[in-house]
């Protein structure tokens, strides 16, 4: 083993891991957007062109990675993510913000996996793949830390100067991931991939349907949806009780140190015996988190910061534990090959309903209101949930 080797590795990883979540427009992106003049509508449709350009680099697949290495891909990302920023921070029109919306979603896709399957493949030939979970799990630790550290300066920054200098500064630090990126150790000869990622989404489905109830591919998609509103969900709420863009960052970080803390517990419960019953726990966390939103997000008053609170608790215990859940759930019915490949199909199914959704979520907080918004995401877990009740009826749950 080539102890040298692989302390390259572990440090290119862990500065690709710190800067590409060193983001410090995370807690305020959603704010600077309606700073910029534009309205609900456009500004999630300039989001929803970020989940379409994410899905887009997904769907055509390998291509890259497969004719090139991996480490091709997570080069082009590194380089995509920070002109993508730029070209918001530029502005002026609405074309230029969904352009670098778009262009930064290709750079999210582009370096997600590839930065792992960089030096799963790097350590594979050095023969020391049992190093890979150290690593992996300091890379988590590394992202949790720049996301926090991110929120909070960002914030501090937003409030002490403005909102464009943080999204410029945001660029910059994601700028940072290519040096990294560049000299990543590559693996010569390395194997190439022997099926496209458009057809692995075809087997994964195949896969889904011959050992797994399609149905949970839409409960894990409603989740991850609800997650991912808890972004812009939170600013905006925040925003509405006239908190300052720093106490709206460490809020923020606060949210996600309590989701790591239970993410970390959540990984050592076993429920691959009893996990269909987990899955209502679930939603009845995102019925609780939406419930508390739509009051806190109400005509502000005494009541609204109780609300935000407890919401933001149900939110944190959702977020921590439903990825780890549905990884341990899942893998129980699939070899390693196959549940990477349906895991990332279900990943595929979430991003898409996002981007779907996001444009209809503006269009309702246009004409309707933010609280609006959460009670119709109530009304819709609550449906869901009432369906897997049922299915637990005559399907008795395990």
């Amino acid at each position: 083993m080539n102890n040298n080797k692989i302390r390259i590795i572990e440090i290119c990883f862990y500065g690709i891991r710190f800067f590409r979540n060193f983001r410090l427009n995370y807690g305020i992106s959603t704010l600077y957007l309606f700073s910029q003049g534009l309205t609900a509508t456009e500004v999630f449709f300039v989001d929803s062109c970020l989940w379409w350009a994410m899905v887009a680099v997904q769907v055509p697949s390998g291509a890259l990675g497969d004719r090139f290495g991996n480490k091709f891909p997570l080069v082009v990302g590194a380089l995509a993510m920070p002109v993508g920023v730029g070209l918001m921070a530029l502005g002026g029109h609405l074309v230029i913000y969904a352009v670098g919306s778009a262009i930064l979603g290709v750079g999210i896709g582009c370096v997600g996996g590839s930065d792992s399957a960089v030096v799963l493949e790097s350590l594979e030939a050095e023969n020391s793949r049992s190093e890979f979970r150290r690593i992996e799990a300091n890379g988590v630790a590394c992202r949790l830390t720049a996301l926090a550290l991110g929120v909070v300066i960002g914030g501090w920054l937003a409030e002490l100067f403005s909102l464009p200098l943080v999204v410029v500064l945001t660029g910059a630090t994601l700028a940072l991931v290519l040096p990294f990126a560049l000299i990543t150790p590559t693996v010569k000869n390395s194997a190439k991939a022997t099926y496209g990622t458009d057809q692995t989404l075809i087997i994964g489905m195949k896969q889904i349907w011959r050992k797994l109830e399609i149905r949970y591919v839409f409960y894990f998609a409603v989740l991850f949806l609800i997650v991912d509103t808890g972004n812009w969900g939170v600013q905006l709420t925040l925003s509405q009780l006239e908190v300052g863009t720093s106490a709206i960052g460490i809020w923020f970080a606060t949210i996600l140190a309590t989701a790591a803390i239970v993410s970390k517990i959540g990984g050592k419960i076993d429920t691959r015996k009893s996990g269909k019953r987990f899955l209502l726990c679930f939603f009845l966390l995102a019925l609780g988190y939406s419930l508390c939103f739509a009051f806190a997000s109400q005509s502000p008053s005494s009541s609204s910061w109780t609300w935000l609170v407890l919401g933001s608790i149900f939110y944190s215990l959702c977020r921590g534990l439903y990825v780890p859940y549905f990884r341990d759930f899942i893998s129980a019915g699939y070899s390693g090959g196959e549940f990477a490949t349906v895991f990332s199909v279900m990943i595929f199914v979430g991003s898409v309903l996002i981007a779907v959704v996001s444009p209809l979520i503006g269009f309702v907080l246009d004409t309707y209101g933010l609280s609006t918004i959460f009670w119709i995401f109530f009304a819709a877990i609550l449906a869901v949930f009432g369906h897997i009740v049922f299915h637990q009826r005559t399907r008795p749950l395990s």
